[in-house]
């Protein structure tokens, strides 16, 4: 199976408004998608290792970048997909489900899910649903733009 696209909603590379019915959060940007690692195994999984250069928590962000580097040592954030030969995603810990950019449901806990959907051959990924780059196989996020990334 081809890999697939990756898409990345523009508000997390040039940062941005995103209004809420409680808050409006304020994004920096520069989270780029700057890497995917692919690595194929023997029955043809494809593992995707995806490297940003950060990411935005919605409300306290600058706190958040340092708890990263005390936690990780570093401020990147790094999230992992894996392609099976059988049309399938599976997102460990990276699955956005429905979710928006906010991710209201669970804004400081930091919404990471576990899914497995159905795809086609070059399927297109959303990479950034929700503002810790968790993932889907669509946009949640109507009415803001992606751009497809590496």
């Amino acid at each position: 199976m081809p890999d697939p696209v990756f898409r990345q909603l523009d508000i997390d590379i040039d940062g941005g408004m995103y209004p809420t019915p409680l808050i409006t959060y304020t994004f920096a940007g520069n989270n780029i998608l700057d890497d995917v690692d692919r690595h194929m195994d023997a029955d043809c999984t494809t593992t995707c290792i995806l490297e940003f250069r950060d990411e935005d928590h919605p409300l306290i962000d600058e706190i958040y970048g340092g708890i990263r580097l005390i936690m990780y040592n570093r401020i990147e954030d790094i999230e992992m997909l894996t392609v099976r030969n059988n049309n399938l995603i599976e997102f460990d810990n990276a699955w956005s489900s429905n979710l928006d950019c906010a991710c209201l449901d669970e804004v400081l806990p930091g919404c990471h899910l576990t899914g497995t959907v159905p795809c086609a051959p070059g399927q297109s990924i959303c990479v950034s649903n929700a503002w810790n780059h968790m993932m889907n196989t669509y946009n949640t996020n109507q009415g803001y733009s992606s751009t497809v990334k590496p």
